[in-house]
């Protein structure tokens, strides 16, 4: 195998280390093939061109191995690809202030015990215990915290 070869062996072996390690991480084919891959070159280097120039593949291979750990595991090259987003939402104010023990309203969906009611035209999430069909009239019977219970009006 000519020189050449092996450096294409070896460069294809260097991008599938970077993917398992950066793209794929816990595939582990990538990153077992592309060590296999590395291996193979630089005996290929040592078998087919000689040992003074096989040292030089070696090398080579582990300063480009460093580089593009060095490189890949900077901060600042995830940057452009990291998701930043920041939440500022909050969570909605306590039902206590909108829903009152006694207040009557409407199943939107199954209760069973879990589902959506609407009480004085705003839809919460109430448990029943129950099995309440959607479109059922229902009552508050207890607000603990932010959890409304309710019960169906026969």
């Amino acid at each position: 195998m000519s020189l050449t070869g092996i450096i294409i062996i070896l460069l294809i072996a260097l991008l599938l280390i970077f993917l398992e390690i950066f793209v794929l991480p816990g595939i582990n084919v990538a990153g077992i093939l592309g060590l296999l891959l590395m291996i193979a070159g630089i005996y290929l280097g040592y078998r087919q061109i000689g040992a003074p120039t096989a040292h030089y593949i070696l090398a080579t291979t582990l300063i480009l191995g460093t580089l593009i750990m060095f490189f890949g595991l900077r901060s600042s090259t995830w940057r452009k690809v990291a998701l930043d987003t920041a939440i500022d939402s909050k969570v909605a104010g306590d039902v206590s202030e909108n829903v009152k023990v006694g207040d009557r309203g409407t199943a939107l969906t199954r209760l069973g015990p879990i589902g959506t009611v609407l009480i004085n035209g705003k839809t919460f999430e109430a448990k029943s215990a129950n099995i309440t069909d959607a479109k059922t009239e229902i009552e508050v019977t207890e607000i603990d915290g932010n959890e409304i219970i309710v019960k169906p009006l026969k």
